[in-house]
């Protein structure tokens, strides 16, 4: 097993930017998301991300620093890069003045490093029960990642409507929700709820992904079975993210 010295992982966690350059100068793969992007919503009151990820600063072009990346196995390559991908946008988000928003945009970015890594040990792992621990938090983290995004979503709509004269707020339930393509996985009648995988919901900021969904009413899973094309609809009810209605494609 090869141990990277904690000062040198220290210090690429620090800068925040020595992986990007040093995976693509070996010819190593990229992590899975090759950049970690803020929603609209935490970039319009933070700013500029601290870092752009593309240039390595001259303390990283070191010899020492490089001899220590060089010994690196592919996957603590990848593993870093996922880190320091996260840390930077994470200090982005928790520098945002609101303490609300601040949590939302820093556990997006922290929720899509975990991502990361357990992607990661999906492709270079070995044991059964680490790798099914990865699939568990991808499922957990990015079902959160989409209930954040959508609260941000919410929270900028309810803000901007006051700036304009005369606005009246947007009413809430399924008037804002808009059709999208999906594919049924799971239907789980009893509980209310069923499993899609869908492209982006653009009413609630949520990027395509496969979700457990609650549904408005249990009777429309009647309809539908695991396998189906779908066009659905969906919208935060009672502060959950609900189907409020779906309809078989042919």
């Amino acid at each position: 097993m090869k141990v990277i010295p904690a000062s040198s992982i220290a210090f690429a966690i620090a800068i925040g930017l020595a992986l990007p350059a040093a995976s693509q100068s070996a010819g190593t793969s990229a992590a899975p998301h090759s950049a970690m992007e803020l929603p609209e919503a935490c970039r319009a009151v933070s700013g500029k991300a601290m870092s752009d990820g593309k240039t390595m600063p001259p303390m990283m072009q070191s010899p020492e620093m490089q001899a220590s990346m060089a010994k690196m196995t592919n996957a603590q390559k990848v593993y870093m890069e996922a880190m320091t991908k996260m840390h930077p946008s994470m200090m982005a988000g928790i520098m945002i003045s609101d303490p609300d928003v601040a949590f939302s945009c820093a556990m997006i970015s922290h929720h899509q490093g975990a991502i990361d890594m357990s992607r990661v040990v999906l492709k270079n792992g070995k044991d059964p029960q680490t790798k099914a621990m990865a699939e568990a938090i991808i499922r957990a983290q990015e079902k959160e990642i989409g209930e954040f995004k959508a609260w941000l979503s919410k929270k900028s709509a309810s803000n901007a409507a006051p700036q304009k004269a005369g606005a009246v707020p947007a009413a809430a339930g399924i008037a804002s929700a808009v059709p999208v393509s999906g594919e049924v996985i799971k239907v789980d009648q009893a509980a209310g709820k069923v499993t899609l995988k869908h492209g982006p919901i653009k009413n609630l900021d949520m990027d395509s992904m496969t979700m457990v969904f609650q549904v408005a009413d249990p009777a429309m899973l009647a309809k539908v079975k695991a396998g189906d094309k779908v066009k659905f609809e969906a919208d935060r009810v009672n502060g959950a993210i609900t189907v409020t209605k779906i309809d078989k494609t042919l």
